[in-house]
């Protein structure tokens, strides 16, 4: 057994371990998630909440310092697939959507162009999936790879 770090938490040769032989990757979605929960974590200035497995999904939720929820839907083979946030302030989406974050916002330009500044932000696409919400100290939306969801999860489970 290893013993306990000192002030509590996980003994720092464990988690050099653990660092050592996870794979680094640099966004959220579609990404393997040890480094891009704790990533998003650490983005956030925020806490662990909690995390809550459902068939083939496990739900990180972790909140931030400012007070926005942020949960990320990984699979059983720890990719993740979707995230949701609900808050007062909006996330870091470069840094959730990571790759998809240059189709989001050409799709957020068509929509401004089209529509106006205001209202919801709707993105269908093959590859990815997004509803983003919300005014001022309310915000909240969900983004998910279509392709990725686990056979049987529900999109409408991404909340």
């Amino acid at each position: 057994m290893i013993p306990p770090a000192a002030g509590g938490g996980t003994p720092e040769i464990l988690t050099n371990l653990i660092d050592r032989y996870t794979p680094r990757r640099g966004c959220v979605v579609g990404i393997l998630v040890r480094s891009s929960v704790d990533a998003d974590r650490v983005r956030l200035q925020g806490a662990l909440r909690g995390i809550t497995r459902t068939n083939d999904v496990a739900v990180h939720e972790m909140q931030s310092a400012a007070g926005t929820v942020l949960r990320e839907y990984v699979t059983s083979t720890g990719t993740v697939c979707g995230v949701a946030w609900q808050g007062p302030w909006m996330p870091d989406l470069r840094q959730i959507l990571g790759t998809y974050f240059e189709p989001y916002q050409a799709a957020v330009g068509a929509t401004r162009k089209a529509r106006g500044r205001r209202g919801p932000i709707v993105i269908d696409t093959p590859d990815l999936v997004m509803r983003v919400s919300g005014h001022q100290r309310a915000f909240s939306g969900t983004a998910y790879l279509p392709k990725l969801l686990p056979q049987g999860m529900r999109p409408e489970s991404i909340r």
